[in-house]
């Protein structure tokens, strides 16, 4: 039986069998719920959406992608110590209690290996910033991107 957080990866069509309907005592929820939370939107324990438009930057780079390992050299004298590899890598384990950081912030990449390293993780780029109450908070329409 597959936990809760895989229920987002199911294909189109993959919810209907028989036996799942089965699996969750007390009828659990219906397949309408698990396709409503997969999409980010409305579920039951999600907090409400915020309509905030991107910063400039950051549109740049959910338009385009995130910048490159070579654009990422340059640590921010004013930033805070949460990237691993370059500056716009950042630790997944820095970001506990904010699950929609890279929702609000395209230009950054999750790094889930740095407290595996000796050594400890350095200042991000200007574009990667300490994480805000904003980034515990799903963007309006968007799919999140699960850490």
């Amino acid at each position: 039986m597959q936990g809760g957080t895989s229920s987002s990866s199911a294909g189109v069509g993959g919810s209907t069998s028989g036996t799942e309907a089965g699996d969750a005592p007390g009828g659990g929820g219906s397949a309408g719920d698990a396709n409503e939370n997969s999409a980010g939107q409305g579920g039951a324990n999600e907090p409400p959406c915020s309509d905030e438009p991107l910063e400039p930057e950051q549109q740049v780079c959910f338009n385009l992608g995130a910048p490159s390992a070579e654009q990422c050299q340059e640590q921010d004298p004013m930033g805070w110590s949460g990237c691993y590899a370059d500056t716009c890598h950042v630790c997944r384990e820095a970001l506990v209690g904010y699950p929609y950081y890279f929702d609000w912030h395209p230009c950054c990449q999750v790094n889930p290996t740095c407290y595996t390293h000796a050594l400890k993780p350095h200042a991000c780029d200007a574009r990667c910033p300490e994480p805000t109450d904003r980034d515990r908070s799903p963007r309006c329409g968007q799919i999140s991107i699960e850490l």
